[in-house]
C-alpha cells in the first residue's frame, strides 16, 4: 500500500511539474524589429533622424487578443563617420504610435544640431526593449492546473509563461547622408588674376540606387536544425552601376552579409539559408526589408512527453485502485 501511494504521488507531481507547462509553454516571444527611415531636412550643420520600432506578438487573432507590450524603452540614434564608429548618440523621441492586433508600431525622430558641414554621416537606431506578456486565461488555466497538484504551488511554476518580462536588444541597418556646405568652383583660368571664365556645369551624374525590393522565407514552420531558405530581389534603381552588401538579420542581430555588383537597372536575387535549434519564433529581414518570421516547433517532441507522463499516472492510479481493492477483499 505504501509503494503504490509513493507511485500514485510521483504521478500527480511529474503531472504537475511537466505536463501541464509542456501543453501551457507556447512560445510568446515577440517579434521586434528597428528600421532607420530616410534622413530629412540636412543643412550644413544640422539633420532629423526618422525611424520605427515595431513590436508583434504571436497571437494578435480576435479570439486571442491578450498579449500585448507594456512597457518599451526608449531608443536612441547613433552616428559617426562609418558603419563601424558610432560617436555620438541621441535620444529620440515617440511622434505617433499604431496600434496592431498583439502588438504595436512607434515612429520616433531626433534633431541634432552639431554636424560638420560637407560630411557623410552612418545613422542606425539602437533600442533595448523590455516587454510583459500577459495571457487572459491564465487565471482560469492556473486554477485548473492548482487543482491537480499535491501542495505544489503551480502558479508560481507556471509564471515564466505569463508574467516574466521579455529584454532585448536590437539595432537597425544604417542609413546613410552628407550635409551640405560643400563648396564647389567652376570655370577656367586662374582665379582673381582677370581670367577665370565661368563655363556651364556638365550634367549631374545619377548614381547607382541599389535597394531590396522584396524578401521571402521557403518555410515558416520548421524542426530545430531544419534549414530555411530566405530569397531576396535586389535592384539598382540608380543611374549608374554599384556595389553594396547584402546583410541578413534575424531577431535584429546580423547574420551574414553578401556583396553583389549591379549595372543601372538590373535586378539580382540573394539567398541565405539559416537553422536554428532553439524553439521560438525568429524576425528575418534583409537590409531592413521584413522577409517575415518562422517558428522552430518542438511539438512532436512535447507530445511524447505528455502521452508517457499521461501514461504513468494512469498506471498509477490503477495500481493503487489494485491494491485497495485486494486488501478489502482480504
Amino acid at each position: 500500500m505504501k509503494k503504490a501511494l509513493m507511485l500514485l504521488a510521483f504521478s500527480l507531481l511529474a503531472l504537475q511539474l511537466y505536463v501541464f507547462p509542456s501543453m501551457a509553454d507556447a512560445h510568446y516571444d515577440p517579434e521586434i524589429f528597428a528600421t532607420i527611415l530616410p534622413v530629412d531636412q540636412i543643412t550644413d550643420t544640422a539633420a532629423t533622424f526618422n525611424g520605427k520600432l515595431t513590436i508583434q506578438f504571436p497571437f494578435g487573432s480576435p479570439e486571442m487578443p491578450g498579449i500585448a507590450p507594456e512597457e518599451i524603452t526608449t531608443a536612441v540614434f547613433q552616428y559617426g563617420p562609418s558603419t563601424g564608429l558610432y560617436t555620438h548618440e541621441v535620444q529620440a523621441t515617440v511622434v505617433s504610435t499604431d496600434i496592431l492586433e498583439g502588438g504595436q508600431i512607434q515612429y520616433i525622430k531626433a534633431r541634432v544640431q552639431d554636424l560638420a558641414p560637407c560630411s557623410t554621416y552612418y545613422v542606425r537606431i539602437k533600442w533595448t526593449v523590455r516587454v510583459v506578456s500577459t495571457f487572459p486565461q491564465r487565471e482560469e488555466y492556473g486554477g485548473i492546473i492548482a487543482g491537480a497538484g499535491i501542495g505544489i504551488d503551480s502558479k508560481s511554476i507556471l509564471g515564466r509563461y505569463y508574467g516574466i518580462p521579455v529584454s532585448r536588444e536590437v539595432t537597425s541597418d544604417a542609413a546613410l547622408f552628407t550635409t551640405t556646405g560643400c563648396q564647389t568652383l567652376i570655370g577656367t583660368g586662374t582665379h582673381g588674376a582677370g581670367g577665370f571664365n565661368v563655363v556651364a556645369p556638365s550634367p549631374a551624374l545619377n548614381p547607382s540606387n541599389i535597394i531590396t525590393q522584396s524578401a521571402t522565407l521557403t518555410e515558416t514552420k520548421v524542426s530545430p536544425g531544419q534549414k530555411v531558405d530566405i530569397a531576396a530581389t535586389i535592384v539598382n534603381k540608380g543611374g549608374s552601376n554599384g556595389t553594396a552588401r547584402i546583410t541578413l538579420y534575424v531577431n535584429g542581430q546580423e547574420v551574414e552579409s553578401k556583396g553583389i555588383s549591379l549595372a543601372s537597372g538590373q535586378a539580382t536575387p540573394v539567398v541565405f539559408s539559416i537553422s536554428r535549434n532553439d524553439p521560438g519564433t525568429y524576425a528575418v529581414m534583409v537590409n531592413g526589408v521584413s522577409a517575415g518570421s518562422f517558428t522552430v516547433d518542438t511539438s512532436a517532441d512535447s507530445t511524447i512527453l505528455i502521452y508517457s507522463v499521461l501514461a504513468l499516472f494512469i498506471l498509477g492510479i490503477i495500481g493503487v485502485l489494485y491494491l485497495v481493492v485486494k486488501r478489502r477483499a482480504a
